[in-house]
């Protein structure tokens, strides 16, 4: 019998191996301001942080047998040279150095600079969504156990559509992880 977990009900149509995620996401709480750091206050460090510590758990549980490596959701080239980094990588890479396991952040990219998605509705979200990630070299995923990884999950639209890309250029599985959960 499988534990229900809240993260699978954010996925309509693709449904992950594994779905993970650190923290609780709630406005004014600690994890906004944690994440609020990490993307507009130039404070990559503490996504890397809390992938360590993430890392260590789901080690500690036995999952880093479960992937062959870690994908973080890329961001448009315009907003990562507006940002300085990708987020997602920093939270990749503290999980890669418990995990052991490596993350290819240039298999995927995003090739369409979308809206924000926080005022939107669950339909709105993967409108905004579908059609905006390409894998660029196939090779590098082709039959590999993806842990793909993203700071917030709210209505798991944008996971979904990179998980359809992945899975389209040849990723035999697909799990995700993210720092925090939107309520």
């Amino acid at each position: 019998m499988r534990v229900k977990n809240p993260i699978f009900e954010r996925f309509v149509g693709l449904r992950p191996s594994f779905a993970f995620s650190y923290l609780y996401f709630f406005k004014k709480n600690i994890t906004q301001q944690v994440l609020h750091l990490l993307k507009y206050k130039n404070v990559p460090e503490i996504g890397q942080l809390i992938g360590q510590w993430y890392g260590a758990e789901l080690g500690e549980s036995g999952y880093q047998h479960q992937f062959d490596c870690i994908i973080p959701i890329p961001l448009h080239a315009l907003k990562q040279k507006w940002r300085g980094y990708n987020q997602s990588v920093y939270f990749a890479k503290g999980l890669s150095q418990v995990l052991q396991l490596p993350v290819i952040s240039d298999a995927i990219e995003r090739t369409i600079n979308t809206t924000t998605q926080t005022q939107k509705n669950r339909f709105d979200r993967w409108d905004n969504v579908k059609s905006i990630f390409h894998v660029v070299r196939p090779k590098l995923i082709e039959a590999k156990r993806i842990l793909l990884v993203d700071d917030v999950i709210t209505s798991g639209a944008t996971l979904e559509a990179c998980m359809q890309e992945l899975l389209r250029a040849g990723s035999s599985e697909l799990s995700i992880s993210t720092l925090a959960v939107a309520e």
